[in-house]
């Protein structure tokens, strides 16, 4: 069954941002249960992103879910991220 993704309003914008910056970046929200939202490929490493618009846990239960599979998750470190210097800021690192 196909849903519709739902996007932080910040996503757009930070993989916009990154794809400018000159890295690859392919959106994960169709997948859902808690995959990070953004995969993104920088400086030969695989970098694993959580995008969120606010500070507050408004969606609690999409916060649990991906505090799960973040949990199982062991191919390296997931970052949960607010803004695009955020983002950018993980890239580099």
């Amino acid at each position: 069954m196909r849903f519709r993704p739902r996007l932080d309003s910040t996503q757009k914008g930070i993989v916009k941002g990154l794809r400018g910056c000159g890295y690859t970046a392919l959106s994960l929200a169709a997948e859902g249960n808690g995959m990070p939202d953004v995969l993104v490929g920088a400086h030969g490493r695989t970098v694993l992103l959580h995008i969120k618009s606010g500070r507050a846990k408004t969606h609690k239960s999409e916060w649990e879910k991906q505090d799960k599979w973040d949990e199982r998750w062991r191919g390296g470190p997931v970052h949960t991220v607010f803004t695009f210097e955020e983002a950018l800021k993980v890239c580099e690192l």
